[in-house]
């Protein structure tokens, strides 16, 4: 993010130069969003193979005293 702000800062004089600076944050931007993608994905899934552990006496029909 700091790499954003210091292009904003600078300002474009050519074409050229905004065509690149526009380049450059939009590869920033989209790098951002996939980390953000994969690392929501990867929550997902792991939360999904997270399951609850019974009991031993859960597992083998064998009822727990009162």
């Amino acid at each position: 993010m700091n790499n954003i702000k210091n292009m904003n800062s600078h300002v474009a004089t050519t074409t050229d130069e905004q065509n690149n600076m526009t380049k450059r944050i939009e590869e920033q931007v989209s790098s951002t969003l996939l980390s953000v993608r994969k690392a929501t994905e990867l929550f997902e899934s792991t939360k999904n193979e997270v399951k609850r552990c019974e009991p031993w006496s859960a597992k083998h029909g064998v009822s727990r005293p009162r």
